[in-house]
């Protein structure tokens, strides 16, 4: 090898060593679908895929016609087909959020109004009423934003006290314990409901009563429930 080419071979090698490496490209997000969508061909592909989309497609109608059948929400008895399969679909409905209901529908829709109240009383004996959100007091915005109370409300109203009530009542009293010295001690849930009445009559006033029966009408609070 003559000097000319060995200080040519030198100088590359220089050169190379002076490259920085090159950095691993970041992904992007039109990468990561395309990543997505290579998976999800492949799954297409294969025989099993298929079918498996195919089952899965099947069984979410079989089961949203199950929970649709009318007879199966409003009360008017179970046909043979919805009392053999209700049971079996419930899980997958309630689990998915898809289940819905029939009594906000022609012709017996819900005609209930109805509002939540906690009476609480603290350590010094004083009684205070705090009412849970109310749709009716807000803006379309925070409508949107609260409406997890509305659906709540209904779910503890409609059948559910026993399970819902004490739980709403230990919230009550965290959200309004600010004195550590004069802690909550007792909730007493009140629903207050009305009969909406056909248009062009008028509104009947509410009527109040204990959301939970007998001596669970009042729940007692304990320290470690205002955590």
């Amino acid at each position: 090898m003559s000097v000319t080419e060995l200080r040519t071979e030198e100088r590359a090698e220089g050169q190379a060593e002076d490259r920085p490496e090159a950095q691993p490209r970041r992904q992007t997000a039109p990468d990561r679908l395309a990543v997505k969508r290579r998976r999800v061909g492949r799954l297409e592909r294969r025989w099993w895929g298929r079918r498996l989309v195919s089952l899965f497609i099947v069984w979410h109608l079989f089961a949203m016609a199950i929970w649709l059948l009318p007879s199966s929400s409003t009360g008017g008895g179970y046909t043979p087909l919805v009392g053999l399969f209700a049971p079996v679909v419930r899980p997958y409905m309630m689990g998915t959020a898809f289940a819905q209901s029939w009594n906000m529908f022609a012709p017996n829709p819900d005609k209930t109004d109805v509002y939540l109240e906690a009476r609480i009383t603290y350590a010094d004996g004083e009684k205070r009423a705090w009412f849970f959100p109310r749709m009716v007091h807000m803006g379309y915005v925070r409508r949107y934003q609260e409406e997890r109370w509305r659906k709540m409300v209904e779910v503890a109203t409609h059948g559910n006290a026993a399970t819902v009530g004490p739980a709403l009542a230990r919230y009550a009293a965290r959200v309004n314990s600010a004195d550590a010295q004069n802690p909550p001690v007792s909730v007493e849930m009140i629903q207050h409901t009305r009969t909406v009445p056909p248009p062009g009559q008028p509104m009947p006033p509410y009527a109040e009563s204990p959301l939970l029966p007998g001596a669970s009408a009042v729940t007692a609070i304990r320290p470690e429930d205002l955590r």
